[in-house]
Order: C-alpha cells, then structure tokens, then sequence
C-alpha cells in the first residue's frame, strides 16, 4: 500500500506563485499610495504658501509693513513676494491679470482703483511633472486705509 502524504511539487509551485504575486500587487499599491500622499503633502505646502503671500499683498496700507524694506503700497504690491528658502522646491509668481480703472469723461480723470493679481506656485512633483497652484487676489487702493 502506497499512502499519499504531503504535497506535490506542482501544488507547491503553485501556491508560492499566487502568494509572490499578491505580493508583489501589495507592493505596488504601497509605492503608488506613498507617491499620492508626498504629492498632496506637496500640493498642501503650496497652498500654504499662496495664502501667506495673499495674506503679505493684504497688508497694504498698514502701519508698519514693509516688503523689500519698502512700505508696502498699492503701487509695489505685485512685486512684494515671500522670502523663500534657496532649497524649497516651489517657486512663486504674481502677475497682474487685469486692473480695474475708474473713468470720469467729464471731469477728465482716469484712476486705477483696484488690481487682480494671480499668486502661482510652481513645484514638481515625486515624478518630475510640473504642477502648479494658481490663486487670484484683488487687491484695492482703499484696502485697510487708516485715514
């Protein structure tokens, strides 16, 4: 009598493709996952630092706020940027994207009284993609006036 005991090499085989193969799909959700949360903990930062900078451009006309030890005024708030460390991999831009004017024919007067300026916060990412973070702020001539 011949008794069948344990299992064959072909079961065995078997068996040890489907665990490396688990495995390794664990393994590549894992990767993926971690890039996901480096990239949101990234996009986060940006934002972060797009707000301090819409938070500095606010500060016009307040006592005692300078930028690039020049008063901040409605005329230099575009140029006015956060100081950023030399090895942050974000990089920020204003630009000016329309300036709103005040016209009076009659009296022959022409004033700009408010500008909108796009804050952009420029980075890559863990795959080398470029991303970017594009928030408007208005900034006005009559913004925290004191007088």
């Amino acid at each position: 009598m011949i008794f069948n005991r344990g299992f064959s090499l072909v079961e065995v085989l078997i068996g040890l493709s489907i665990v490396m193969l688990s495995g390794f799909g664990t393994l590549k959700m894992y990767a993926y996952i971690e890039v996901a949360r480096v990239n949101s903990e990234l996009w986060v930062e940006a934002l972060h630092i797009a707000d301090a900078q819409m938070a500095l451009m606010k500060q016009i006309n307040t006592e005692n706020r300078v930028c690039h030890s020049q008063p901040i005024t409605f005329d230099n708030v575009q140029n006015c940027h956060l100081s950023l460390n030399p090895e942050s991999v974000f990089k920020l831009e204003t630009d000016i994207e329309k300036t709103l004017r005040f016209s009076d024919e009659a009296g022959g007067i022409s004033e700009v009284y408010a500008k909108i300026i796009h804050i952009k916060v420029i980075w890559r990412d863990r795959n080398g993609i470029e991303q970017g973070l594009n928030m408007p702020v208005s900034v006005t001539k009559s913004t925290n006036l004191f007088n």
